[in-house]
């Protein structure tokens, strides 16, 4: 159980030392909570490159609430102890607009009682103890214990770790400064808070003073600062095969101030809890889980256009959103396929139905030339071919090859049928070829060439005949031979 702090007339600060006397701390509850609230959930207008602030960073006061009881003292600030300090940490560059602190004057039985106090920033050395002062801004307090605020003329940039302070210039008259419950003990004391008391030597920290008790002010900066949400991916190009993997790496800044505990939910919950709240969520665009963490990877399992966002989620007490996009369009890969038409053979029409393809070759397997349109027309010779189609994927991601066989019978020969016939040679390399058609009287010899024109025909009368074709071009040809009203084809090549 946590002990109560800072017993009534506790006297501190009892060494020889300080033979000019000794320093007292008074305490009571204060009789209410200001409205201090904060939403680490609530949602900003997403932009991106934006400020953060005003954001009243009640750090103290958070560690009470999350880590501690809920429980607050009223302390005081006289001629004695002239003020009361919180330090804050900070690595990056912060702009500090004022000064809140939680307190009133301490005169409770005259309640038109007024007492002008200063508010102070303070330079700190490196045990965190105010020095220099950077800026001053009187604020004139009553006796109601509430939430007070001085905003700074110039609003200040700041460096480094500093301190904010409030001071009592009055002689007679009392400040009180709420403080939290934390005690030595405790996890969430970190010694950040100091009191001064120039008859004892000026500054000293409230744990070392008022051991083993150790109260924090409830005193914050107002504070803004600009976000740059940004992020570098790899590869580098918004369009990409299906099945790239990206790695995504955060470039936000300013990365010190967002990942420090006094100025974000994010890293305050982190620090202080084993299970850790990021400061950035990533969403890939297409349904898929958010990724809570600095960095990210992902593949896309499906082609298609996506949006890739990061938010950094900025602020302690007031939310701040912001936000960086990456279109990316998700090449699918290549399927080959197709469909034939034989309507007009030889002439078969072929139409792609393949899927993800930018560009087609067509190989008809007849020694023609390889055709690139997406849906080409060939004429065939008799026989049966090979028809090759290989696509490619935009972005040439993928190649896939399929093929499909092609039958030509005859070209443009209506009611034939095979039958026993004998040419040779074939092929001929001079075009002169010998038939035998059985014991067959009559003969009629018709032959075309691929497209079905008639290129050579006559009839004989011996059932061996001699067949003259030296004068018609090398290539295919189908031979027709009508003996005894039987049709019988034949394919023949001249070879010259």
């Amino acid at each position: 159980m946590k002990k109560l702090l800072l017993s009534s007339s506790l006297v501190i600060f009892g060494f020889a030392a300080f033979a000019q006397g000794t320093i007292q701390i008074n305490n009571s509850k204060p009789a209410a909570k200001p409205s201090i609230t904060f939403n680490k959930d609530s949602k900003s207008k997403s932009v991106s490159s934006m400020t953060c602030g005003n954001d009243t960073v009640f750090y103290s006061y958070l560690k009470e609430e999350m880590l501690g009881t809920s429980q607050y003292w009223l302390q005081t600030a006289t001629a004695t102890i002239t003020e009361w300090a919180q330090t804050f940490l900070n690595t990056g560059t912060l702009t500090v607009k004022g000064i809140s602190f939680w307190g009133g004057v301490k005169d409770i039985p005259n309640p038109a009682q007024t007492l002008t106090a200063t508010a102070v920033l303070y330079n700190v050395d490196a045990t965190n103890t105010p020095t220099t002062v950077i800026a001053t801004q009187t604020i004139v307090l009553n006796t109601t214990v509430k939430v007070w605020t001085a905003m700074f003329t110039t609003p200040l940039t700041v460096t480094g770790n500093y301190a904010v302070a409030i001071r009592n210039t009055s002689a007679t008259d009392t400040i009180a400064v709420v403080v939290n419950n934390t005690v030595v003990v405790d996890t969430y004391n970190e010694n950040l808070s100091h009191i001064n008391a120039p008859g004892f030597g000026g500054w000293f920290e409230v744990s070392a003073a008022a051991a083993p008790d150790a109260p924090e002010a409830i005193i914050a900066p107002v504070i803004s600062y600009p976000i740059a949400t940004n992020y570098t991916m790899s590869p580098v190009a918004t369009t990409m095969c299906l099945g790239t993997a990206l790695t995504f790496t955060n470039t936000t800044t300013p990365a010190a101030i967002l990942g420090n505990r006094m100025y974000n939910y994010g890293a305050f919950y982190g620090y202080w809890n084993t299970v850790s709240d990021s400061v950035y969520a990533w969403d890939m665009g297409n349904g898929s889980p958010i990724q809570w963490s600095t960095n990210a990877a992902y593949t896309y399992p499906a082609a298609g256009l996506d949006t890739v966002t990061l938010y950094t989620i900025a602020g302690l007490f007031t939310s701040c959103l912001d936000t960086k996009e990456t279109y990316l369009s998700i090449t699918p890969n290549a399927i080959a396929s197709f469909t034939q038409n034989a309507t007009a053979s030889p002439l078969i029409a072929f139409t792609s139905t393949s899927t993800g393809a930018a560009t087609y070759s067509w190989d008809f397997g007849d020694g023609s030339p390889v055709d690139n349109t997406a849906n080409p027309s060939h004429t065939f010779g008799v026989g049966t071919w090979t028809v090759t189609l290989t696509v490619t994927s935009a972005g040439t991601c993928n190649t896939n090859i399929t093929t499909q066989t092609v039958t030509i019978v005859a070209t443009d020969i209506a009611n034939l049928s095979t039958g026993i016939l004998n040419v040779f040679p074939n092929p001929s390399s001079n075009g002169l070829f010998t038939i035998e058609m059985g014991g067959a009287s009559k003969t009629n010899v018709q032959v075309y060439n691929v497209v079905g024109e008639l290129v050579y025909s006559k009839e004989f009368t011996s059932a061996t005949t001699s067949l003259d074709l030296s004068s018609v071009a090398a290539g295919v040809y189908t031979m027709k031979v009508n003996t005894n009203n039987n049709n019988t084809v034949k394919q023949i090549v001249i070879a010259k």
